[in-house]
């Protein structure tokens, strides 16, 4: 007694990713529940959603039911090959992306993803609303329904209907086994004494990972990196007599993962969304949608003048005692959550060391009836310093600035604000050596 335009089903709730597989199969075997009713075929329908929810995110899939008469004992026609679903997964996609290119376009003002969007797969039909995805289908729903009378020219009784379905054997089929490919390299290269360059990349396409990972495990995405870094001894460029060591280290690098499947519509591949859009419309998408971080590294440390005289007394003023040191880091990133997000660190410090050699002066050391005595022996041992030995200065300022943006990924607008992290510190260390005696 399924009335006309009603539909009964079971379902259940998973965690399936079907982008790996090409095919869904599954048996339908129909019968008569009275001998003497008769239906005809096409009377009800099997039908299959796939997606995240029941009612309002979900592709389906319907099949016209025919009918196996009382008695048969052929197994092609107990499970006709009529009733078979074996349904190809890009369909489902690509009537979704014919929807999505309408509602963009206006093509259709009736077009929209609140609305159930049908197309047809021979005589089985193929219904998409709002946007399931099925590379995270969180729902499996399979029924039967009684196709209601839309008119009074067509086929359909209007009545009730009383039938006995079977399925067996709901399943997926046919890998995806495209395979991918990885690549890297790297180019080091000597300056004499003056320093080296290090130029190095990768790249790794869609199918590509090691032997012990599953299909699903594999790369789903085009990652390509370029990194250049190099360390200088910009003093060889002053006389050697100067004594002028200035260390220089600067690196930079690109790393671009470009996706296999549209971020925002994960089961649509993205080289098709490129190639619906225009020049401005792909810069648009890509700039929403890969990621893309790029790393400036550049610092000068322990930039000092050693000390070239070989008899030279060293002062408290030479240049020789002090050092400096100055680092900037900035990093820039962006990804389908993040519009922008900048990081800016800046160090600079300056360091003082001053190292003396002082004169020990032991005053009783040379009196002759000390030396004698053997209880007078701390009198004549007693010594001291009148200078420090050593005498260290060191301080440090350390800037950070973070601003990082959200991106709006609703249809709508929405207003996000950029949050900002600003932090600076001051570090001062003194060190003094003194040694009051040799003990």
């Amino acid at each position: 007694d399924l009335l006309d335009g009603d539909a009964r089903a079971a379902y259940k709730t998973t965690d399936f990713d079907l982008l790996q597989f090409q095919k869904l199969k599954m048996y339908v075997h129909a019968e008569n529940s009275d001998p003497d009713e008769i239906i005809n075929d096409g009377d009800l329908t099997v039908f299959i959603r796939l997606g995240a929810d029941f009612t309002e995110n979900y592709y389906e899939y319907e099949v016209p039911l025919t009918f196996t008469q009382w008695g048969t004992n052929i197994a092609d026609q107990i499970w006709p090959e009529e009733n078979n679903f074996e349904i190809t997964l890009d369909d489902l996609v690509a009537v979704k992306s014919q929807r999505n290119s309408a509602i963009v376009n206006n093509n259709d003002p009736t077009v929209a993803y609140t609305y159930p969007y049908i197309s047809y797969d021979g005589n089985n039909k193929i219904t998409v609303l709002g946007t399931p995805s099925l590379s995270d289908v969180s729902a499996i729903m399979i029924g039967v329904r009684n196709p209601k009378k839309v008119s009074y020219t067509d086929n359909d009784d209007g009545l009730p209907k009383c039938a006995e379905i079977w399925i067996n054997e709901l399943r997926l089929t046919d890998f995806d086994e495209s395979s991918g490919w990885a690549a890297t390299g790297r180019l080091s290269t000597s300056l004499a004494d003056m320093g080296n360059i290090v130029l190095s990349g990768t790249i790794t396409t869609p199918g590509f990972g090691s032997i012990e990972k599953k299909i699903n495990e594999r790369s789903r995405e085009t990652s390509t990196m370029f990194d250049i870094a190099t360390n200088l001894e910009l003093g060889k460029f002053f006389p050697k007599s100067f004594g002028i060591r200035v260390p220089m280290h600067f690196d930079y690098s690109e790393t671009r993962s470009t996706p296999q499947y549209n971020p925002l519509d994960p089961d649509v591949l993205y080289s098709d969304v490129l190639d619906d859009l225009d020049k401005d419309g792909k810069d648009s998408l890509k700039a929403n949608t890969q990621t893309y971080i790029k790393r400036k590294n550049i610092n000068f440390v322990n930039v000092r003048k050693e000390r070239t005289g070989t008899g030279s007394k060293p002062y408290p003023w030479d240049i020789s005692n002090f050092n400096f040191t100055y680092a900037y880091q900035e990093i820039y990133q962006r990804d389908i959550d993040v519009e922008y997000d900048l990081q800016k660190k800046y160090n600079g410090g300056m360091g003082y060391n001053f190292t003396m050699n002082p004169k020990n002066i032991s005053p009783f050391s040379k009196i002759g009836f000390l030396s004698k005595a053997k209880a007078l022996q701390l009198i004549r041992d007693f010594n001291f310093y009148l200078m420090p030995k050593v005498f260290s200065f060191r301080t440090d300022m350390n800037r950070m600035y973070n601003e990082r943006k959200l991106r709006n990924k609703a249809r709508g607008e929405v207003i996000i604000d950029p949050t900002y992290t600003k932090s600076w510190d001051w570090s001062r260390i003194y060190d003094l050596k003194y040694d009051l005696t040799r003990s």
